[in-house]
């Protein structure tokens, strides 16, 4: 299985949202991890299932990639 699930949410064909909803309806133990440039994007990312997706916004450094994994797995 998976431990995180890590997505843009602008994405062609299926977005992040939708691949978040069906991950987290597939693997009910899954966190995502969801990615995006746009703020009103990340908020519908969160709205979706707060206790198990975390966002971080674009652009963002490898040590914000490493604090906000470790927080999704945290």
């Amino acid at each position: 299985g998976f431990d995180l699930i890590v997505s843009d949410i602008e994405m062609p064909g299926l977005d992040g949202l939708a691949l978040a909803a069906k991950a987290l309806q597939a693997l009910p133990r899954v966190r995502i991890l969801l990615m995006s440039g746009y703020p009103s994007s990340l908020d519908k990312g969160k709205a979706l299932a707060p206790s198990r997706i975390g966002t971080i916004a674009k652009p963002f450094t490898l040590d914000d990639m490493r604090r906000a994994i470790a927080a999704a797995l945290g």
